[in-house]
């Protein structure tokens, strides 16, 4: 029985290493079109499935696949950025830039009771 163990915890080594071996640290910041400033707890998703949020500077690192990605880059009060990221062993930090969402109300009216 030991012997069967020996075989298997080899295979289990190198299956785990060629693995992890298939992903690619990325990182980067996220920052606001007209201050340059970073944009806190921005989130990125990756093929539609949320994989990387900034912190509290607007910088994110996460381990992903190598491959193309279709990427959403979004947070309440900024324009939604799509992108088509291609994730390979050179990349490694990259810096987005999102736009403000402006929203102008029509006019408003105050109108009181006096009592």
């Amino acid at each position: 029985m030991s012997r069967k163990f020996l075989f298997l915890i080899p295979g289990l080594i190198f299956f785990t290493l060629a693995h992890a071996q298939e992903q690619v640290s990325i990182s980067g910041t996220v920052k606001d079109n007209a201050t340059g400033k970073g944009i806190p707890y921005a989130v990125l998703s990756f093929n539609g499935k949320p994989s990387c949020l900034c912190d509290s500077t607007g910088v994110f690192s996460c381990l992903i696949r190598k491959g193309k990605y279709e990427v959403e880059i979004k947070l309440p009060g900024y324009k939604t950025e799509h992108i088509v990221w291609e994730i390979t062993d050179s990349t490694r930090n990259v810096n987005f830039l999102l736009q403000l969402r402006v929203n102008e109300l029509s006019a408003v009216t105050v109108t009181g009771i006096k009592r």
